[in-house]
Parts: structure tokens; C-alpha cells; sequence
């Protein structure tokens, strides 16, 4: 249900909404809407009734604990970051370099990450995405009724995806070079009738 708020201070809203005609100049597409507010009141009460906000602190620092460890055994993992349970694992070339490394990431930046997450919807189910084009950062939001064996079953399978990952096998850079080529949009000839 699609809700909004607007809060603002006395002074403020006093030199907004100093007439009528300024009255409607500012407003929120979804403020108008009694079952919306209804709907917002009740998420509300939702999140104080069961702790999710607590809850998402606790088992955000849980999965950053099990997963900043990735840095020291796999070179491909330069950063763990996250708060509450919005997370986020940055990838970089490998110490030393790697010709396939810089091959994949000529042909498109930020395609190792393409390398992780494919696996990891594929063959565990766990939806991810990276964090903006161009970019070697996985982001996962888990929901807020995460548990902590969900937390478990993500770090393993994410632990085992990078491991794979990390060494490359020719089927996986055949599937991100495939992936790389399809992503570009060929280009078209406009054709005058």
C-alpha cells in the first residue's frame, strides 16, 4: 500500500501554507488516502509489536560478522559493509592481477559480480543484485522477518558462490562474456519508408 509523509516545523509549514492558494501548492500523491494512512498505522504498530527494527540490528551485525571474514581467504573480496540489514560485499581485481579479471571488466565493468549473483539465484535461490552499473558491489536486502538460519544458509551459500567464482572456470566467464554481449543493444539503422 503506497503511503507518504511530510513533516516539517511549525515555521516552515506556517510559511508554506500561509494562504489558500499556497495551501495546495505542496502536497503527497499518497496523503489523501484514508486506507493508506490505515495501512501505514498498522506497519507501524506491526514493527513495534514484534522488535523488527531491533531485530534487524542484531541480525544485520550477525550476517556482517559472518561475512567481513571474506576479506582475508578470498582476494576477490576487498569490502564488507552494511547497516541494520541493508549489506553490501564489494569485489576487486586480485593482488597480483588477473588476465581474466582484466578481460571481463574490459568487456563490461563490474561483471565478477555477475559471476556471484547468477549462482547464487541459480542454484540457492537467493536474490541479489548489484549496487549500480558498473559496479563489482553485491547488495542484499533480506526482509525484516529474516531468521538467523536464513542468515546461515546465505553466508554458506555465499561462501561457496565467491569460492567458485574466484577461480574463474571457463563456464562461468563463457556465461558472463555471453551475458556481457547480450546486454549491449546492437545497433539499429533507422530505415526510412
Amino acid at each position: 500500500m503506497p503511503v507518504g509523509a511530510l513533516l516539517m516545523s511549525a515555521g516552515v509549514y506556517d510559511g508554506v501554507f500561509d494562504s489558500l492558494p499556497n495551501a495546495v501548492s505542496h502536497g503527497s500523491t499518497f496523503a489523501p488516502n484514508d486506507l493508506a494512512m490505515v495501512a501505514g498505522l498498522a506497519t507501524l504498530r506491526e514493527l513495534d509489536e514484534q522488535g523488527l527494527v531491533e531485530r534487524a540490528a542484531r541480525l544485520g551485525e550477525l550476517l556482517l560478522e559472518r561475512t567481513r571474514a571474506f576479506v582475508e581467504p578470498f582476494e576477490v573480496v576487498a569490502d564488507v559493509r552494511g547497516l541494520g540489514l541493508m549489506w553490501a560485499i564489494e569485489f576487486q581485481e586480485p593482488p597480483g592481477g588477473s588476465r581474466t579479471w582484466k578481460l571481463l571488466e574490459r568487456i563490461q565493468p563490474g561483471l565478477f559480480s555477475q559471476l556471484v549473483i547468477v549462482p547464487l539465484f541459480r542454484d540457492h535461490r537467493i536474490l541479489s543484485q548489484v549496487a549500480g552499473h558498473g559496479l563489482n558491489v553485491l547488495k542484499a536486502l533480506p526482509p525484516l522477518v529474516v531468521t538467523e538460519e536464513d542468515v546461515d544458509w546465505f553466508v554458506t551459500a555465499l561462501e561457496e558462490t565467491i569460492a567458485r567464482a574466484e577461480k574463474m572456470p571457463r563456464a562461468l566467464v563463457r556465461f558472463a562474456l555471453g551475458a556481457a554481449r547480450a546486454g549491449r543493444s546492437p545497433r539499429r539503422k533507422l530505415v526510412r519508408a
